[in-house]
């Protein structure tokens, strides 16, 4: 029976685990389509406690007198939410609990009633990590003010029986599901309803019957929300992409108008030269001559924790390599990162393999001259817009 039993408890586990997964999955999709921005590691972190009442759930719970079964029962929390939706947490709560045997648990004591049921008293702790799932943030969207919030939630854990006597105490792995009733006092603080319950391996209590043990608990508390608080609105990937084509139109028609400036540069080089060449002839003046060429700076925009060049931004690559490669000018390439995403160790070095995939596909693929190109390295955490979409450029410019 016990050995049915502990496969049952694998089943539900293993059902834990990918009703979780989907619901983070889909959860994820959600803020996506609202445009909401994952924060940074140090935002949104917040910390929990509760008092209220337990249950629990034996062998032979049954058949006692419910009353007498209920005891205090207390939490306490620490967690962080990732997105509007989507959180982890880890809870600790538990306290004394009360039941009823007949006579085989560890833990009874005094004298079996007319029924020949036993009165248990042992404690509890349950120490869990959680799954949290915003249902009113993944269906309707983040709203900073929402008033009320409902937020189921699944976690894996150990529970830990014991009495005073050291040969008394047990470990047992714990599944707790349940739901909290959020209500927004104000920017910092929530008051929350929690309804949960725990089960565990049937012998718990100490007693093997075949089926799993069970806490169930009710709590009133409350939440602060250590700063910085709730999440920036971003942009849709609609909006980026119109940001974006607008950038690159206008650097394409920058870039017309420098090959026309280019172009009578040339035709008035010609002509200094062929003016040249007379006096020369004329005086016998050495006279010599230089031209310098001016390339407005190019932006190449990235995708998020990305180097790679799309062939969009090939195309404007394109056009700047033919005026480099039509200069004796020299010039640099500088790359950069959002300071909203990742530490800033990691963004410059990000920044730096976006300067070298611009300046490779400029030497390799539209063959400029490495003599002309320069990669340079940004300045410590420096941006160019100080916009999170468009500092993820790599820039292109006269040295």
């Amino acid at each position: 029976m016990k050995k049915m039993n502990k496969f049952g408890f694998r089943q539900f586990l293993l059902l834990f685990v990918l009703v979780a997964g989907s619901l983070t999955a889909s959860a994820q999709v959600r803020d996506t389509k609202h445009g909401m921005l994952t924060n940074g590691f140090w935002d949104n972190w917040f910390i929990s406690a509760g008092v209220g009442a337990q249950v629990y759930s034996g062998n032979s719970d049954q058949y006692g007198d419910f009353g007498d079964r209920i005891t205090l029962a207390y939490e306490l929390s620490f967690g962080k939410w990732f997105t509007p939706a989507i959180g982890m947490r880890v809870q600790g709560g538990g306290l004394t609990v009360r039941g009823f045997g007949y006579g085989n648990s560890p833990y009874q004591y005094g004298d079996a009633d007319s029924k020949g049921l036993y009165q248990e008293r042992f404690n509890v702790v349950n120490v869990h990590g959680d799954f949290l799932l915003n249902l009113s943030a993944a269906i309707g969207g983040y709203k900073e003010k929402r008033v009320y919030e409902l937020i189921p939630y699944m976690g894996l854990g150990i529970v830990h029986a014991f009495k005073d006597e050291h040969d008394r105490k047990r470990n047992e792995i714990s599944a707790t599901f349940g739901l909290i009733h959020k209500f927004r006092l104000s920017d910092a603080v929530d008051f929350n309803i929690e309804m949960k319950h725990m089960i565990a391996s049937d012998d718990l209590d100490g007693v093997t019957s075949g089926r799993l043990d069970g806490l169930s608990t009710v709590t009133l508390g409350f939440t602060y929300k250590f700063k910085k608080r709730g999440f920036d609105k971003g942009l849709s990937e609609a909006d980026v992409d119109r940001a974006v084509r607008a950038s690159a139109n206008a650097y394409e028609s920058k870039i017309g108008s420098l090959e026309r400036e280019l172009a009578n540069a040339r035709n008035a080089a010609e002509r200094s030269r062929a003016e040249l060449e007379r006096l020369r002839a004329n005086q016998g003046n050495n006279v010599q001559s230089s031209e310098k060429h001016v390339v407005s700076p190019l932006a190449i925009f990235f995708n998020i924790n990305s180097s790679t060049v799309s062939r969009k931004e090939k195309v404007n690559l394109k056009y700047v390599a033919e005026v480099i490669k039509s200069s004796n000018a020299k010039f640099k390439v500088t790359g950069y990162a959002d300071r909203q995403t990742g530490t800033p160790e990691y963004n410059q070095a990000l920044s730096l393999r976006r300067s070298k995939a611009v300046y490779d596909i400029l030497v390799n693929e539209f063959g400029v001259s490495s003599s002309q190109l320069q990669v340079v390295e940004r300045e410590w955490n420096e941006v160019p817009f100080n916009d999170m979409y468009l500092d993820r450029v790599a820039i292109v410019m006269d040295l």
